[in-house]
């Protein structure tokens, strides 16, 4: 039976492990769909460990199970578990974040044999130098949100890339590691700025806006593309050159900043904070249409509506 990677979404394996899944699991093995668990299936820490290091990074189940899988998500039992306070398990959960958000969204299935290359090779990059995997490190115990929006950018960025510049897997490296990495000025921020409740001072968003900045200073012994360092400095920019650090508007903007600028604010919005409540596909799409599209590209919004529409017109949403 051939299964339609259109009808597939992803769950992390950091998601499963401990626990019973009910539903049908599939892994993708070189660009060929199987299945994995027919039905129940009792997993182990050992099993989920394996899956990684043979570069499995997610499962897959069919989108009809999406109520099932949330259920699951939300009604889990198992013992908690200790976080992973290594490197490698907390990069390895980032890429499965990055590879689940590509998954909440539909493109050609010719370009999933690219996203596979480019998600190993993005792993192998960031397993490779140590200072990367040390930021990453400090930026889950300093912020966790922080960590997980910036995979997820790096996912929707992707996903917009393929549909915007098409299958430049060059491009595509940039905008996912630039996303990957862009907020991780944030360690220069104090915790309790990054997650206030209410309105913040003016001393409080001068520290906000040194973030792109001090993030490329994290990173300046980092063999980076130039992209990439314009995608952390330059990624809160907006078209009409109210955004910092350098007030930049219009055509100095390039098409992959504002890619990366709007899958930053739609996973923002779509994401539960202190001071805000995550808004649905459907929500955070409308809300950006009635109030940012003088900062944000019109063309991307347009994009990503078409890359989050399933059957019936309805948008996708991405469980857990």
């Amino acid at each position: 039976m051939t299964i339609d990677r259109a009808n597939l979404q992803a769950l992390k394996l950091s998601e499963i492990r401990n626990s019973m899944t009910e539903f049908d699991l599939y892994l993708d093995l070189g660009g060929e769909i199987v299945p994995y668990a027919n039905g129940p299936h009792c997993w182990s820490p050992d099993e989920t460990e394996q899956l990684l290091q043979n570069g499995q990074f997610v499962l897959l189940y069919n989108r009809a199970d999406a109520d099932r899988v949330r259920h699951y998500l939300a009604s889990r039992v198992d013992a908690p578990e200790k976080p992973h306070t290594d490197a490698s398990h907390i990069l390895a959960d980032g890429i499965s974040e990055f590879v689940k958000t590509l998954y909440a969204v539909r493109f050609p299935q010719e370009h999933y044999g690219l996203v596979k290359s480019l998600t190993l090779a993005l792993d192998k990059f960031l397993q490779a130098y140590p200072q990367l995997s040390d930021l990453c490190l400090r930026l889950v115990q300093h912020d966790p949100y922080t960590f997980y929006h910036s995979a997820r950018v790096a996912g929707y960025s992707v996903a917009l890339g393929l549909a915007l510049r098409g299958a430049d897997e060059a491009r595509l490296w940039d905008m996912a590691m630039g996303s990957f990495l862009h907020d991780l000025g944030n360690l220069s921020v104090p915790r309790e700025i990054l997650n206030h409740a209410g309105s913040l001072n003016d001393a409080e968003w001068d520290q906000i806006r040194q973030h792109p900045e001090e993030g490329l200073k994290l990173l300046e012994d980092v063999p980076l593309t130039r992209m990439v360092r314009d995608i952390i400095f330059y990624h809160h920019e907006r078209l009409d050159g109210g955004g910092y650090p350098r007030r930049l508007r219009g055509s100095l903007i390039s098409p992959e900043l504002r890619i990366v600028s709007f899958a930053d604010v739609y996973t923002a919005l779509t994401v539960p904070r202190s001071y805000q409540k995550a808004r649905t596909s459907v929500e955070a799409i409308q809300f950006i249409e009635d109030h940012l599209l003088k900062f944000l590209d019109p063309k991307i919004l347009h994009a990503m509506r078409r890359l989050l529409t399933v059957e019936g017109g309805q948008l996708s949403q991405i469980a857990g």
